[in-house]
């Protein structure tokens, strides 16, 4: 894969908040998605378990974590006031996408678990842990994502792909549409920032190979690494 840090979601501040999650072991794992969170790739991927909104919600609200920043302390949401925090959100699985992880965890369940396989770890993992957690919720591996549900991408996946939110004046121009047509009613916007909508990020390379421009980020700056186009 070539990937790219988005370094308007991801920070030296994300990475200090994460780092300390899993110093204290409060999370073995923290992933980087390649989509906004929310997006259908991720949710197919993230929420196979548990298997309905009422519980996967319920287990949201009872590991989700907030690392304040502001003190060196942090806790589980709803402990109260955090002031400048960064939030993980807790799945079952595994995913190889980029990541962190506590080297302790991955040498004594996540190498064993794979075993003499001969594949990707997650092609082991992520039905392994699914089932684990299944069978026993006491087994879950404190895994999590970076962010909440409405926020990344915080990778762009230059050859795969991904979704992000971009500004709809140029996801959705005039000039785009022509390529890839989404009515107004399916298209994603963001819910608290205005003028955002959930699109399709690729490559500005090969855009730019077709004869396309670059675009433009969300504060006006221009992003050279990747264009946007609709989400479909």
């Amino acid at each position: 894969h070539d990937l790219l840090i988005n370094g308007e979601n991801f920070s030296s501040r994300s990475v200090v908040g994460i780092l300390r999650a899993l110093a204290r072991g409060d999370a073995n794992y923290v992933l980087l998605n390649r989509d906004v969170n929310c997006a259908g790739r991720s949710t197919q991927y993230f929420q196979a378990a548990p298997h309905s909104p009422h519980l996967w919600r319920s287990f949201v609200r009872r590991h989700a974590l907030r690392v304040d920043l502001s003190d060196g302390e942090g806790g589980f949401c709803g402990g109260g006031h955090f002031g400048e925090a960064v939030q993980l959100t807790p799945f079952v699985g595994y995913s190889d996408q980029t990541h962190f992880a506590r080297s302790e965890w991955v040498r004594e369940r996540v190498l064993p678990l794979v075993g003499s396989r001969r594949c990707c770890m997650e092609f082991a993992l992520h039905e392994i842990m699914i089932l684990g957690w299944l069978h026993d919720p006491a087994c879950w591996e404190r895994t999590y994502m970076l962010g909440g549900m409405d926020d990344g991408a915080f990778i762009f996946d230059l050859q795969k792909n991904g979704t992000c939110w971009a500004p709809a004046a140029d996801a959705y121009s005039a000039e785009k549409e022509e390529e890839m047509y989404v009515p107004p009613s399916d298209r994603i916007t963001h819910p608290t920032r205005p003028g955002l909508t959930l699109a399709l990020y690729v490559d500005s390379a090969v855009f730019a190979a077709g004869g396309g421009r670059l675009a433009s980020s969300g504060n006006g700056r221009r992003r050279p690494d990747v264009v946007c186009f609709p989400d479909s």
